[in-house]
């Protein structure tokens, strides 16, 4: 009878252990987006980015509606505007940050048994395993979301130019596109 494992010349394949996501720690995916996410959100506290640029103003949330017909008509800033987050942005790095990376990390916490004997009150938070991995699966295609939009939002609104000041950080803005960054 044949093995369901994948094999190599007939002899079953074992990953090591350095591959499997316990073996390595900090150097597997999740340890290095988590180390990513905590220096960003720090950077973007101690900065004051999170407050000062980041933070809707009720004068932002009143014009949501325009905005949101805005990027449906495919409708950007242009001059000065252009250089400050819009509602649409500033509402989705604030959720990002603080509501969808925590989430995150706490419910991809609750899925490890070894981390629920220390820590048994978040599977009393997320209603049990199942549902801790419902929730991180619907969390992280949130968050594959995101990246998605940022990437076409790229692609459809600006130039060259712009699209190498917005990877380097260093924006110049002309009348016609929009650069997210101040």
């Amino acid at each position: 009878m044949a093995s369901a494992a994948p094999s190599l010349r007939g002899r079953p394949f074992r990953a090591p252990e350095s591959w499997q996501w316990g073996g390595s720690g900090i150097c597997s995916s999740p340890g290095t987006s988590y180390a990513n996410g905590l220096f960003f959100t720090a950077y973007a506290l101690i900065s004051r980015h999170a407050t000062r640029d980041l933070t809707p103003t009720g004068k932002d949330l009143r014009g949501i509606g325009k905005a949101v017909k805005d990027h449906v008509v495919l409708r950007h800033s242009k001059g000065k505007e252009a250089k400050r987050y819009n509602v649409l942005q500033k509402l989705a790095y604030v959720v990002i940050l603080f509501v969808v990376g925590p989430l995150i990390v706490l419910t991809g916490l609750t899925m490890s048994p070894t981390i629920d004997t220390a820590f048994p009150w978040l599977l009393t938070m997320f209603g049990g395993r199942q549902a801790a991995r419902t929730i991180h699966f619907i969390a992280c295609f949130t968050f594959v979301g995101f990246i998605v939009i940022h990437v076409v939002e790229a692609e459809v609104s600006q130039r060259y130019s712009h699209k190498i000041s917005c990877l380097s950080g260093m924006c110049a803005v002309s009348s016609i596109t929009a650069c997210a960054r101040s």
